[in-house]
């Protein structure tokens, strides 16, 4: 598994590749965010648009992520969910915490006209 990062205006998207299953991929994750973090990213959308399948460590980064963004006064927002990853979230009740949008496009647009007000490094 990889992460591929794309920049749309001050809006990062995370597409993880692959099935995002523990060890490497979730130290990879907690040290990606934290480095976007560090660098002033506060809009975050995860894709799950090329991910097979993610267990209860990746399940378990997502939601660190979601909320050192929290406190920062950003926002994570995952999207592009199919059947078996959002019968994961919905399993999990991680659907009343986070942000879920059905496409990215919707999720970049939300985050897009949103002005956050900015805490943290």
């Amino acid at each position: 598994m990889h992460f591929r990062i794309e920049l749309d205006e001050d809006v990062t998207l995370i597409h993880p590749v692959g099935n995002f299953d523990g060890g490497p991929d979730c130290e990879a994750l907690q040290n990606l965010v934290t480095e976007l973090t560090a660098s002033g990213c506060r809009k975050v959308v995860f894709s799950f648009s090329l991910t097979r399948w993610i267990n209860s460590c990746g399940v378990g980064k997502i939601i660190a992520a979601k909320f050192l963004l929290d406190q920062l006064g950003g926002r994570f927002i995952l999207c592009d969910l199919d059947d078996r990853n959002m019968s994961v979230i919905n399993t999990l009740r991680l659907d009343q915490i986070f942000e879920i949008h059905s496409t990215l496009q919707g999720a970049v647009a939300d985050l897009k006209g949103d002005s956050l007000t900015l805490t943290g490094p």
